[in-house]
């Protein structure tokens, strides 16, 4: 009987989850607390449950609804993750992969992927929450803060890099990633997995598509232009040459991180919006040409996203914006150039 009774439990929980309303994260452990009473009036499934309170503590601990929320990075280097699950949180096809991926049952998570699915208890959901690595001289929590259905991500992925390590899968099925990125997927056997990979391997692991990069300055003219007149049909992520601070829009400090990757959520033809995995409830606006002046890469996807498609020049992209696009890239070109010059006469 007591499993049964656990199953009931959860199953109770899981529906309450997955079919409330928007306002499930406020009110969720009400509406359980109501249903559990109902399923408690039998005087044995009562005292089970008093017997295992623990494990119904568990359970409503959890709060999912197949949605990305606010999140925060903490002791993992995966911003690469993060961002790229941000990124398609802004969108309607992003939104449906995140959906399509996430499941959740009687015994806990499973995230969908193109290698096959991969089950996460509750109690490991609840373990990866309590788990503090050391960062920095601190302590913090390993996985981010904020949101269930990202850190259920975070632990599928990550299992999914360890079959990747282990070789259950293989160099063939890892094929169409490696052969049409400059980038290839490895993972050195003392990496912790989710530390420091590349956003382009996000969609792919995900649904199996393949994203491109944009290096060159005329690339990255056309994906920021397509970007801005197809905003919600796209994925875009970004990192930056070196850490500098600039100032946003309002005339605040903030400080663009290298080796760091952020989610591209918006461009106009005066500013950028990013998104910091450190915490995605903040937008983060910046000039264009600040923008432009640092950006190291763009990673991107998306059906009206097509690099060096000189159909696209004269309906689609706007002459102004191009222009100020080039000149921050010019500008940054010329700071580049000015660098190697000093480094050189130095030599000498």
């Amino acid at each position: 009987m007591s499993t049964d009774v656990v199953m009931q439990i959860t199953s109770v929980n899981v529906n309450c989850r997955i079919n409330a309303e928007s306002n499930i994260k406020n009110n969720r452990i009400n509406d359980f607390d109501d249903n559990l009473s109902n399923i408690s009036k039998d005087p044995l499934t009562y005292e089970y449950l008093n017997e295992h309170q623990e494990e119904v503590d568990i359970i409503n601990s959890i709060i999912v609804d197949e949605e990305i929320g606010n999140t925060k990075q903490q002791g993992t280097g995966d911003c690469w993750l993060l961002s790229s699950v941000n990124s398609l949180k802004e969108t309607d096809f992003g939104k449906k992969i995140i959906k399509d991926s996430l499941e959740y049952n009687n015994d806990g998570a499973i995230l969908h992927t193109y290698f096959g699915d991969y089950n996460i208890s509750y109690n490991e959901i609840v373990q990866a929450k309590n788990e503090i690595v050391e960062k920095n001289g601190k302590t913090a929590p390993k996985y981010s803060i904020g949101d269930d259905d990202m850190l259920v991500i975070e632990l599928g992925i990550q299992k999914l890099l360890l079959d990747i390590k282990n070789g259950v899968i293989s160099e063939e099925d890892l094929e169409p990633y490696n052969n049409s990125q400059t980038r290839k997927i490895s993972i050195n056997s003392n990496d912790d997995v989710l530390n420091y990979r590349h956003e382009s391997e996000v969609l792919f692991y995900l649904a199996g598509y393949i994203t491109k990069s944009a290096i060159s300055n005329s690339d990255k003219v056309d994906i920021l232009n397509n970007f801005n007149n197809n905003p919600e049909k796209s994925f875009l992520t970004t990192g930056f040459y070196e850490n500098v601070v600039v100032q946003d829009i309002n005339g605040n400090e903030v400080l663009l991180n290298s080796d760091h990757s952020y989610c591209v959520k918006n461009v106009t033809s005066e500013s950028v919006t990013i998104v910091d995995p450190w915490d995605s409830s903040k937008d983060i606006n910046i000039s264009l040409d600040d923008f432009c002046s640092n950006c190291l890469e763009l990673v991107y996807y998306g059906h009206e996203i097509i690099a060096n498609d000189k159909s696209l020049d004269s309906d689609h992209i706007k002459p102004s914006f191009i222009s100020q696009i080039k000149s921050g890239f010019n500008l940054a070109k010329k700071l580049l150039k000015g660098l190697f010059n000093t480094f050189n006469s130095a030599e000498l």
